[in-house]
Formats: C-alpha cells, sequence, structure tokens
C-alpha cells in the first residue's frame, strides 16, 4: 500500500491563482477493491498527452 499526496499549482501573470491537492491510495492487486478476473483495457496512445511545463 502507498499513499501519495499531488499537488497542482496554477499560475497567472506570476501569480499563485489555484492549488489543489488529491491524497491517493494505490492498494495493489489483490485488495478488495479489484474484481477477480478483471483485466484493465489497453490504452489508447492517440489518447494520452505529456505536457512539460516552462
Amino acid at each position: 500500500m502507498v499513499f501519495v499526496t499531488v499537488r497542482h499549482d496554477v499560475d497567472f501573470s506570476h501569480e499563485r491563482v489555484l492549488t489543489e491537492e488529491h491524497d491517493i491510495v494505490y492498494r495493489g492487486d489483490d485488495g478488495e477493491a479489484v474484481k477477480s478476473g478483471y483485466v484493465a483495457p489497453p490504452v489508447d496512445v492517440a489518447a494520452v498527452r505529456e505536457v512539460r511545463p516552462d
């Protein structure tokens, strides 16, 4: 089990206009939330976009 806090800061004209945090728990493949026999669908590579901030 892994706990992760993800924080996003959005700045506009050198001023912080938005901050949000998400606490995410990764429980692994054997947790109760994983359905037996479930196979994740393939990722559509065309729908993935990498963003690199300046």
